[in-house]
């Protein structure tokens, strides 16, 4: 006989699959089980708790602005409405829309009793709100009538990654990484990464990877993990060093949760770093432009031992030879020798749908159409 499974076992099922990474699956299946508002408003409420919480894990923060946009006028507990409220602001924060998220602060800030955790909470999102916007000075003036207010909470880790974030933008860069250095708390930590990005020191290896880590983490707000990409891309792309500067633009790739438009601009550093550093190294062996055989020669004996400076050469025939055959044959052995290597596999993608060198895909060789397919 059939078994009646509980709302909690399907909830928990659902919770699963979300941490499964289906998340798909998981809003399909509260669809079709959710009960309907007027006839369950607690229920519902539950449930669409659960829809909001794989929202907020896939960091798909407009989906949660839409929830609380399109909140039905009736039956809705005020208990869950007021939850969706706190959450919206989260998710216009996380998106860079200050000014909508102090529409909603302001009237809870003013309407509520001195001294209330919740007031303390929303002081700081009133803070966040302004360094969202890029509003400098009036988050540094609110940050420091919070400490005014208080004092007690000036080590607690969430708010020394707000203030940190304060201090950065304020230009007291070193201060701030003093400050955050230890934290443990999420945010705290992404904001010591962005510090260490702004000051004087080299972009070194460890601290390139703790760039990727923080761009691919959606807990982060948007804007926190695009200004990280941003001073790290900034960093990188003055590296004197061609081969330096080369593997630091390409690791810079390996960021999936990156804005396109920043990508491009990646991508557009890489081919030029690729086709001068080809071209330094072509001189260098005393090969003339335009005796590409004997720049195959070399490449070929590079392949294997020094497959960076193979990928530059091949890269400079593909953008500055003039003849068809030679641009074709170059972009293929790129293609290949991309694909070849497991560090750089994940490249091929970027670098030829993401520049501005190839608008046109299909004016590519078909040999690296078909590997893009």
């Amino acid at each position: 006989m059939d078994v009646e499974i509980s709302a909690e076992e399907t909830l928990a099922e659902i919770s699963a699959l979300v941490d499964e990474g289906v998340p798909g699956l998981s809003l399909m299946l509260l669809e079709q089980s959710q009960p309907l508002l007027e006839q369950d408003p607690e229920g519902w409420g539950q449930w669409q708790k659960q829809r909001l919480a794989i929202f907020q894990q896939q960091g798909q923060w407009i989906e949660i602005v839409r929830s609380y946009e399109s909140l039905p006028e009736y039956y809705v507990p005020l208990s869950y409405r007021n939850w969706l409220q706190d959450q919206t602001i989260d998710a216009y924060l996380a998106i860079g829309d200050g000014e909508a998220a102090r529409d909603l602060l302001l009237p809870l800030v003013w309407g509520v009793e001195e001294n209330s955790n919740q007031l303390k909470m929303w002081r700081r999102q009133v803070v966040m709100s302004y360094l969202a916007e890029g509003r400098n000075n009036d988050a540094y003036i609110a940050m420091l009538r919070y400490e005014q207010d208080y004092s007690d909470a000036t080590y607690e880790a969430d708010w020394i990654a707000i203030k940190s974030r304060v201090m950065i933008n304020s230009g007291r860069v070193d201060e701030a990484a003093v400050l955050s250095v230890a934290s443990e708390d999420v945010h705290g930590h992404a904001i010591y990464v962005l510090a260490k990005l702004k000051q004087l020191a080299p972009l070194t290896e460890s601290l390139l990877s703790d760039v990727i880590a923080q761009v691919n983490n959606p807990v982060l707000d948007q804007g926190l993990r695009q200004e990280i990409y941003t001073t790290a891309f900034e960093k990188a792309n003055i590296i004197t060093s061609w081969p330096e500067r080369i593997l630091a633009l390409e690791q810079l790739l390996e960021t999936p949760e990156v804005d396109g438009a920043q990508v491009a601009i990646v991508v557009d550093a890489l081919w030029y770093a690729y086709s001068e550093y080809g071209a330094e190294m072509a001189n260098r062996m005393q090969l003339l432009m335009g005796d590409f055989e004997s720049w195959f020669e070399s490449i070929e004996r590079l392949s294997q031992s020094s497959p960076l400076q193979a990928r530059v050469m091949l890269a400079a025939i593909a953008l500055r030879a003039e003849d068809s055959e030679n641009k074709a044959r170059a972009h293929e052995q790129l293609v290949a020798g991309i694909l070849q290597n497991k560090n750089t596999v994940t490249l091929l993608k970027p670098l030829y749908l993401s520049s501005s060198q190839f608008t046109d895909v299909s004016t590519l060789p078909m040999a690296v159409t078909y590997r893009l397919l």
